[in-house]
């Protein structure tokens, strides 16, 4: 499937996503997601990278996880500076009131990620851009979502820039 459809084919498995789950069971799936990020960072970055980090959230749509809930009630990072992005034209940048700021971790909205890291995004391709120019590891570039987000293939283009995505559920 290409990319318009693979678009196409969120909307509908997020509306049978969400209408199969109640609030109650989504707090769970986000309790699980968080414990999986504070994993992931614990066991990849020390203490200190984590204290006192920049770590860059962004405004979810409505079908998105609740990322700045998720990301606080981790406890991944101590005592972290959350930024947001900002766009103008084709350009994005993080800031923190009012002030651009580079951040030390950055959690990517996207639609779907696959194994190996390739993302599929909202398609304006900002975080590929940013992610290129500023030259971020990728361990440092956090996709979270849902299990359903989670897929064999994501078609790539030498465009797309790779994440690293935080599975809900042991692979």
């Amino acid at each position: 499937m290409d990319k318009s459809g693979l678009r196409l084919h969120f909307k509908e498995l997020a509306k049978a996503f969400f209408s199969a789950h109640s609030e109650a069971e989504l707090e769970v799936l986000h309790k699980t997601i968080s414990q999986r990020l504070f994993f992931y960072c614990e066991k990849t970055f020390s203490l200190l990278e984590r204290k006192d980090a920049k770590v860059a959230l962004y405004h979810p749509l409505r079908f998105e996880l609740p990322v700045a809930q998720i990301v606080c009630a981790s406890g991944a990072w101590i005592n972290p500076t959350f930024l947001f992005p900002q766009i103008d034209g084709s350009a994005m940048w993080f800031e923190r009131e009012g002030k651009a700021a580079e951040p030390d971790f950055v959690i990517v909205p996207g639609l779907f990620v696959d194994g190996t890291g390739h993302r599929l995004g909202r398609g304006k391709g900002y975080y590929d851009r940013y992610f290129r120019e500023k030259k971020t590891p990728i361990e440092r570039r956090l996709f979270l979502g849902y299990d359903f987000q989670f897929i064999a293939a994501v078609p790539v283009t030498t465009l797309d820039e790779s994440v690293c995505g935080i599975y809900p559920r042991p692979k």
